[in-house]
């Protein structure tokens, strides 16, 4: 079970036995910002019958996102989950699990030649005002996702820095922001550090 390269869920994998009850295996990526979990049933025979369990390991929204499930039976490799270069909605509102398409566009496919990993910070004081600032490779296009989904975009300058300003109004809540960089060619980076903003009073516009 694979969410690293897909969102920032944490997921959680259980195998269970034909019954239905007995846990023949389970494993777990609480507190990792996307992960890749793997289980292995030794001994299984002919007609053996198995139920496989995937959910969210974490009790907030991280708990929520994309992932994708391989089953290989044999000694051979387990297939790779190809990585897609957007970020989608899960529905609104948002919903658990969900799944990668079964097929994709090879232009949308990750590029070995994907820029480094920007970094983001939070700038600003003041909840009206606040901006999120990073470093990554000159030239490059930065998109910022809020909660797993993107919200907008920013240039990378030639000295390898970006800025991009929030909205003025920020709901009331936690707001989790990362960042990805993207090449001309579009081949798109990994996600950056989550930084986490929590707003707890009201929000008034100046």
């Amino acid at each position: 079970m694979q969410s690293a390269g897909l969102s920032l869920l944490q997921p959680k994998l259980t195998i269970y036995a034909e019954d239905k009850t007995t846990v023949l295996g389970t494993t777990n990526g609480l507190g990792q910002y996307g992960s890749t979990l793997s289980l292995t049933v030794n001994g299984i025979s002919t007609g053996d019958w198995f139920y496989i369990k995937v959910e969210g390991a974490a009790a907030n929204v991280f708990g929520l996102g994309a992932y994708g499930l391989t089953l290989d039976i044999g000694a051979t490799t387990s297939p790779v989950i190809p990585l897609p270069n957007t970020t989608l909605a899960n529905g609104s509102p948002l919903l658990g699990g969900g799944s990668i398409p079964d097929t994709f566009d090879p232009a949308n496919v990750i590029a070995t030649d994907a820029p480094p990993v920007p970094t983001i910070a939070v700038s600003g004081n003041k909840p009206t005002q606040l901006s999120l600032v990073g470093t990554a490779q000159a030239g490059t296009t930065i998109t910022i996702y809020e909660n797993g989904l993107a919200i907008g975009s920013a240039s990378v300058d030639a000295d390898g820095r970006w800025t991009y300003r929030l909205p003025r109004k920020i709901a009331k809540g936690v707001h989790l922001f990362t960042a990805a960089a993207s090449s001309e060619s579009g081949a798109i980076s990994g996600q950056s550090a989550v930084q986490i903003v929590t707003i707890r009073g009201k929000i008034r516009n100046r």
